[in-house]
């Protein structure tokens, strides 16, 4: 039976899982699964993981991350690094995860990420426990994150909000002479001076002929007029990512320019169309595809039509071809069309999508138009 509160509360929705799958206790160790199920995150390149039974939840995290505990879930720290002498850390990680096994001597069945698990820590699961079944969980977790609670909706929703002061702030502040970089830094700013917390940007800035690449870091290449310019950014606001595209144009667009653009509108609006539960993702895609491929010779679609998003900037469902995913209500995704060929150039077009059970709910609010930028 589901626990009461489980829906909105991915750690007791987890515990459920755990119960329907007969796991007496977990170690989860993707960095993704941590920050979704304790709310952490961790720095890269640790040896971390939570430690799940019925009835408490331990992280194990090295000290020198200063995370604190939370309602659901304590922390145990380990020694990563002192001033005053030399340290292993992955001995004290070992130390102090065998510490907290002692507690599960015994234990018939228990759930693991083992292609996440530091080979040290799982020979100091196999020295402290034996040898009980193992069942990976990474599967049911990444089905698990697909549906959203309504917490999680609103976290998303708030950075999709962040990406719209984004391309506000690109709109208004590139112009021709600017580089990638200073378009980069403008998105920068907006990012740290408008989110309340902790915030990471990542995303692609491409202009020029490097549109057609699809994407790439920003660079000093110079905007000029006629330039196509491509702003994908993914931010990450606390816990959760959102991911969202505007194209640009230096000066008036060209008539092909706005004649591609604008399949990219209609695509985007036949995949919203689609965006239901029990409705296949594949579908979706070849909505998209169906739209883009009146582009004929001139440009072409190569990637996936979307994806979820959530404590990761892309994840399941994929909106790809073969795919055997079908939405449900509470998934968040993107839908990405886009268009790039070596003559024009490339654009893309991308919102974020709440999928409820009457159809679509756009949380992106920036306009779904080729922006002209100023020449002078």
């Amino acid at each position: 039976m589901q626990h009461p509160l489980a829906q909105g509360n991915p750690l007791l929705r987890f515990r459920d899982y755990m119960d329907g799958s007969r796991l007496e206790a977990c170690v989860v160790s993707d960095p993704a699964h941590i920050a979704y199920l304790a709310g952490v995150q961790l720095p890269y390149g640790c040896s971390s993981c939570l430690l799940i039974s019925r009835t408490d939840a331990v992280l194990l995290s090295p000290s020198s991350a200063g995370v604190s505990a939370t309602g659901e879930v304590q922390v145990l720290p380990y020694e990563d690094r002192t001033f005053v002498r030399e340290v292993e850390p992955m001995r004290s990680a070992q130390q102090a995860f065998a510490g907290i096994l002692a507690r599960w001597r015994g234990l018939r069945r228990v759930g693991l990420e083992p292609a996440c698990l530091p080979a040290a820590l799982m020979d100091t699961l196999r020295q402290v426990l034996g040898a009980p079944e193992a069942v990976d969980v990474g599967p049911g977790l990444r089905r698990q994150r697909m549906v959203k609670g309504d917490a999680e909706v609103e976290a998303i929703a708030r950075v999709a909000a962040t990406c719209d002061r984004i391309f506000a702030a690109v709109e208004e502040g590139a112009r021709a002479g600017c580089t990638e970089l200073d378009v980069y830094l403008a998105a920068l700013r907006v990012v740290a001076e408008k989110s309340a917390g902790p915030a990471v940007l990542d995303g692609d800035f491409v202009s020029g002929p490097r549109t057609a690449e699809i994407g790439g870091p920003p660079t000093p290449r110079v905007l000029r007029p006629g330039d196509l310019l491509i702003v994908d950014v993914y931010p990450r606001v606390g816990g959760y990512w959102a991911d969202c595209t505007r194209s640009y144009v230096v000066g008036e667009p060209s008539t092909e320019q706005a004649e591609l653009h604008a399949l990219l509108v209609e695509a985007m609006e036949a995949g919203e169309r689609l965006l239901e539960p029990g409705r296949p993702a594949a579908e979706v895609y070849e909505a998209v595809r169906r739209v883009l491929e009146r582009a004929g010779s001139r440009a072409s679609f190569p990637h996936h039509a979307g994806h979820g998003v959530g404590v990761t900037p892309s994840e399941d469902p994929r909106l790809v071809p073969g795919s055997s995913e079908r939405l449900q209500a509470g998934m968040v995704v993107t839908l990405e069309p886009g268009l790039y060929g070596p003559a024009v150039g490339g654009m893309r077009l991308e919102d974020n999508f709440l999928v409820t059970d009457d159809g679509a709910t756009c949380l992106s609010r920036y306009p779904r138009r080729l922006v002209t930028l100023p020449c002078d």
